[in-house]
């Protein structure tokens, strides 16, 4: 499904079953239309953006239009190689899961927070390979923030979780965050495996050295993940 940035929403796949879009022209569409906020001419359908059921609306919309469900969650462009990538490696060999523990201690604490882990995204499940601060078990990719990370360059810092209409609900167990911090962690051949990450329990903002510290530990759990998880 391919949503596009004019309508708030994000890039997820290369080859569109349906398009969304606030513009009022379309112009050549290679799929069908829906207008979300606007009467957009040539649109298959359109959605009233201000109604409180508008997301449920577009959905069904989305369904209607190109015979399927959106994905409950953000897909990168390249999923299925990121996938394959992801089988390279092995998480549970000792010597690695040592040091991701050690980093998600480290991270945590250089950016004063309650929580700090690693966490990597499969097909459905975010899975935690070393966490501090709390004891989180699995949860599905619909319901992870870090499924969002997946599509971002640099850091994404979200500093008052419950401003955010993408997380109504909290899936971790035993812990409430109300700010989120972290950093893709990329393979040297550029897939994106998961995130690098710290919660708080309260809102906070994050500046740009929390950003380059995220980043940089980032970049030592790829390290590590190449090293030993091969």
């Amino acid at each position: 499904m391919w949503l596009s940035r004019n309508a708030a929403f994000d890039i997820v796949d290369e080859s569109p079953d349906a398009i969304v879009t606030g513009n009022s022209s379309v112009g050549d569409a290679s799929a069908p239309v829906v207008g979300y906020g606007a009467d957009a001419d040539g649109a298959t359908a359109t959605v009233d953006a201000d109604r409180p059921d508008s997301h449920a609306r577009l959905a069904n919309a989305l369904h209607d239009a190109a015979g399927t469900m959106p994905s409950p969650y953000p897909v990168p462009v390249g999923e299925s190689d990121r996938l394959d990538a992801l089988e390279r490696y092995d998480f549970s060999t000792p010597s690695l899961t040592t040091h991701l523990d050690a980093l998600a201690v480290a991270v945590r604490e250089s950016l004063d927070a309650d929580v700090g882990f690693v966490g990597v995204l499969d097909a459905d499940t975010e899975r935690f390979l070393g966490v501090d601060g709390a004891d989180f078990t699995d949860i599905s990719r619909a319901d992870a923030i870090c499924a969002h990370g997946l599509l971002a360059d640099d850091p994404v810092c979200i500093p008052d979780l419950s401003s955010d209409v993408r997380f109504p609900t909290n899936p971790l167990d035993g812990f409430d965050p109300a700010a989120y911090a972290g950093a893709p962690l990329t393979t040297t051949d550029g897939h994106r495996l998961g995130m690098v990450c710290v919660l708080d329990g309260e809102p906070r903002e994050f500046d740009a050295d929390d950003e380059r510290a995220l980043t940089w530990f980032a970049d030592q759990v790829a390290s590590h993940v190449e090293h030993r998880g091969t």
